[in-house]
């Protein structure tokens, strides 16, 4: 779910009965738009590609915390790697 007026990063997954906009949900489907989890196989092994999707991470990082640093970012890192179920 994008939400309308919020970053990208405040994106989340709804379950289908949360929502009341089926004509939305079939236009989108419909689209063939990409979703954002989604990216091409050439892309994966493209280090340019790969760059560039490093920085738009970093950038949604920056507008939830601007002064969020690299040490930060890798105990953010270990504890959503601790939450991980199996």
């Amino acid at each position: 779910m994008k939400w309308k007026g919020w970053a990208d990063v405040f994106s989340s997954w709804e379950p289908r009965s949360n929502l009341d906009c089926n004509e939305l949900i079939s236009e989108f489907q419909t689209s063939g738009q990409k979703r954002s989890w989604q990216f091409d196989v050439a892309e994966a092994h493209d280090p340019l590609a790969k760059k560039r999707r490093i920085a738009d991470v970093v950038d949604q990082l920056l507008i939830i915390d601007p002064q969020i640093t690299p040490l930060r970012l890798i105990d953010l890192y270990k504890e959503l790697d601790a939450t991980k179920v199996d």
